[in-house]
């Protein structure tokens, strides 16, 4: 896509990027404010994309503390994607990854209900795109935890915007959780 510019190095990371960086030891936290300084003065910066093709939203929205500890974190998450989110064109929002995955595909593996509803809400046609391995987000949603009340939650959201399953997820689904089949209507499956 035109204009998106590829990384080849943690040294040509933009500042975007770096506020984004998750480190182990110490564990850093985001600084709200440091990243809307970024993308307001940035906008451009939301158009970058790493090595592996991915988007300042595929990092926000793989961020694997998505379960966080506390409130005040989820919170912190939350308002970090809104800002990106806020300042990124829609159409950008269906951008891939180099394995095929959109940020909003990543949102539903980790189960991120109140994120995946602001990317909905934004572009309701996100609820069907397939990643690269055929996985649709509900499948994604489905088969990415083993906690039913959030598993539902999720699926909820996704049906709600009209999401199906593909003939891929609906035999797997089938296979491994057989107990899922009954809250999703027939006719969504196809």
């Amino acid at each position: 896509m035109a204009g998106f510019s590829y990384f080849k190095s943690n040294h040509s990371m933009n500042p975007l990027f770096q506020a984004l960086k998750q480190t182990e030891k110490p564990k850093k936290t985001w600084d709200l404010a440091e990243i809307t300084e970024i993308v307001t003065a940035h906008p451009e910066y939301l158009q970058d994309q790493d090595k592996n093709g991915q988007t300042p939203l595929h990092w926000a929205a793989a961020y694997q503390d998505n379960n966080p500890s506390t409130p005040k974190e989820a919170e912190k998450i939350l308002s970090v994607i809104k800002v990106l989110l806020d300042h990124t064109p829609t159409e950008h929002l269906k951008i891939r990854e180099r394995q095929g995955s959109t940020a909003f595909i990543w949102l539903c593996h980790n189960h991120n209900i109140k994120a995946a509803r602001l990317f909905l809400e934004r572009d309701p046609g996100l609820v069907n795109i397939p990643d690269g391995q055929r996985n649709c987000p509900l499948g994604a949603a489905i088969f990415c935890s083993h906690e039913e009340d959030i598993v539902k939650n999720m699926v909820m959201l996704l049906l709600g915007y009209g999401a199906v399953l593909n003939k891929k997820n609906l035999q797997e689904i089938k296979k491994d959780r057989a107990w899922f089949l009954p809250l999703i209507p027939l006719g969504i499956q196809r």
